[in-house]
């Protein structure tokens, strides 16, 4: 039991506003008729038997004001049992079905009005709670301060990319790949330059009888000068791209650039898509084929007088054959990190 000392209240003294209700309370299967209720309290006829003062109990209730019609339980503290012929009860901890009857039977009070729309025309013994909540404004959501912090965050760090991302990319378009027909080991390079037809290296194989025969590597265009990915005594596969010949005629080479990317959030490696924009505005998507050792990047005349010693460069192929190779190429950094990070 939950002996609480109560705030007596004397005579016909209330302290809220009372609103007129015709219901009852139901305490131990008897029913006390109930004329007026309020916030505060709500007072019944007669004395209620075994109820202390103090004491709180939960009570089954049924009121109706006007065209609003509630029922259920409540929790009611024993302020004065049997004064005057009256009881007196407090509200301990109303429910929110509860507190909405109060707001609303006020409401009419004040306005005159009865209201015929929602939950205000209910005829239900069981208050509906309001679903309906106000709309924010737009501009309050983009004013809000977890917004503004975000704002700025994004700001610092499209800054900070900004300062610390670099890209180069130069086209080169006179490259002719060497590719190795045979498996076996590479026995002599060849330097340039070089006419059609002429041996650019020779691979020792084997034949069927297990017997060393060499075989000789052909340029099939003519060319200034080579870069070779692989060195005398490598072992290699049939089909592995020795190296490139360059300066050959544009009718006859792939298309390639050389790119530069520098970035805290993105390493060049091989098989990465680079997103590149020609000066006429055509989005070029390549591949990395490798990365290139200072030497081979001396190897890339008209372009190697433009390297930053300081830098790492990449080879990579251009997908698109008629791509507007004019001007100077631009990396698109945010694609070409978007384009390898959600691939």
């Amino acid at each position: 039991m939950n002996i609480q000392q109560p705030t007596r209240i004397r005579g016909n003294t209330r302290l809220f506003d009372r609103i007129k209700v015709d219901g009852s309370l139901r305490i131990e299967e008897i029913d006390y008729p109930i004329n007026d209720i309020s916030v505060g309290g709500v007072p019944v006829v007669g004395e209620v038997p075994d109820w202390e003062e103090g004491e709180i109990r939960q009570v089954q209730f049924a009121m109706r004001h006007g065209e609003l019609e509630i029922s259920g339980k409540m929790n009611c503290q024993c302020l004065e049992n049997g004064g005057e012929e009256i009881t007196r009860f407090k509200l301990v901890n109303p429910s929110e079905d509860l507190a909405e009857f109060f707001r609303t039977a006020t409401l009419r009070g004040a306005s005159g009005s009865e209201y015929d729309v929602g939950w205000l025309a209910e005829k239900s013994f069981k208050l509906e709670e309001a679903g309906a909540k106000p709309r924010r404004p737009i501009a309050s959501y983009i004013l809000s301060l977890p917004m503004l912090v975000l704002a700025v965050f994004a700001l610092l760090l499209a800054t900070f990319v900004a300062r610390t991302t670099h890209g180069d990319a130069y086209w080169v378009t006179s490259i002719h790949e060497i590719v190795s027909p045979v498996t076996g080991r590479i026995t002599s390079l060849e330097t340039g330059p070089f006419n059609v037809g002429e041996p650019v290296s020779e691979i020792a194989t084997m034949t069927v009888n297990g017997e060393a025969m060499p075989f000789t590597i052909r340029a099939d265009v003519a060319s200034v000068s080579v870069d070779w990915r692989f060195s005398t005594g490598d072992r290699i596969a049939a089909d592995d791209v020795l190296g490139h010949l360059h300066n050959v005629p544009r009718t006859q080479g792939r298309y390639y650039a050389i790119v530069s990317l520098e970035s805290p959030f993105f390493r060049l490696r091989a098989g990465n898509s680079i997103v590149l924009e020609s000066a006429g505005g055509q989005r070029v998507v390549g591949e990395l084929q490798y990365m290139l050792t200072p030497r081979q990047q001396l190897n890339y005349a008209g372009v190697s007088n433009q390297f930053a010693s300081h830098k790492t460069y990449a080879l990579v192929k251009l997908s698109d054959a008629t791509a507007d190779l004019s001007g100077s190429p631009e990396v698109r950094i945010l694609d070409t990190i978007l384009e390898n990070k959600f691939r």
